[in-house]
């Protein structure tokens, strides 16, 4: 013991009621600890700032960084303006293939984008989070047609088209498959939204979306259809086919619904995604 620890003998020794004193303190300072982490508990909570677990739709990917000869392979967006997928470094990004002239699975994916991004709105996480369409049907998804498709439907987020070439190459990379098949002429439901005009092919196409943290790894992956109930928008709706209708009613093994992309997408941010 050093000699500061023994007060001089001159010096008059500290009541006998400082001891519980100390006590007192410590006990108030553990309460107060004890009451800001309570508090804190239900901020988290209450702001949603808690990170969701992945929900089961979603599986992990291969994790991989994007390269470049994908990253910066340039495509067209709806305004006619090249895009990569590396300009959006820094955003987590919701990646699906589409085409505007789908009577399936497409407009009811349109429909669960359209409430996510109105929860991102809500919650002031816009800047922060990305959703991206790449089309798989270039022959005619123009970047007219986009913009035309971005009308009527009230998208507010990036469409992307290309050359064949470019296409085959993006999506190739990512797995996504795609295969043009002719309508039948019993297909009387396949008009074109745009034309009025019967379509005269489809494309048979994955239906994957892709979640890419904010650093450019592809993170989780869900092969599923979107499940939504009767929320799509009646514009939407009009756009399906007889087997569409059965799809949105019902969705199958390994659906998604809206609320699945915002806790994967929450899992990748750090913190929930509310519902607005």
């Amino acid at each position: 013991m050093s000699t500061t620890d023994t007060p001089p003998a001159s010096e008059p020794t500290a009541p006998a009621t400082q001891p519980s004193r100390r006590r007192a303190r410590i006990v108030s300072l553990l309460i107060g600890l004890v009451v800001a982490a309570i508090a804190g508990i239900v901020l988290a909570i209450a702001t949603g700032s808690s990170t969701p677990a992945v929900p089961a739709s979603f599986s992990p990917s291969l994790a991989r960084t994007l390269p470049a000869r994908i990253g910066d392979l340039p495509l067209l967006n709806e305004h006619g303006q090249r895009t990569t997928l590396a300009s959006f470094h820094g955003r987590i990004v919701v990646l699906a293939d589409f085409l505007t002239s789908c009577q399936d699975e497409c407009p009811i994916s349109t429909g669960a984008f359209l409430a996510f991004e109105r929860d991102l709105r809500a919650d002031g996480l816009s800047s922060k989070v990305a959703v991206v369409e790449v089309t798989v049907d270039p022959g005619r998804d123009s970047v007219a047609r986009l913009a035309a498709y971005e009308r009527y439907t009230g998208v507010d987020w990036t469409l992307l088209t290309g050359t064949p070439s470019q296409l085959a190459t993006f999506w190739k990379y990512f797995g996504a498959s795609y295969q043009t098949v002719p309508d039948l002429p019993s297909d009387t439901d396949a008009i074109d939204w745009e034309t009025g005009k019967r379509y005269t092919y489809d494309v048979d196409h994955s239906n994957n979306v892709y979640l890419f943290d904010a650093t450019g790894n592809e993170r989780l992956i869900t092969e599923g259809l979107p499940s939504i109930g009767k929320t799509l928008p009646p514009r939407l709706r009009s756009l399906l086919s007889p087997l569409g209708v059965d799809h949105l009613d019902h969705p199958g093994f390994g659906a998604w619904t809206e609320a699945d992309l915002r806790d994967a997408v929450g899992s990748l941010l750090g913190r929930s995604v509310p519902a607005s």
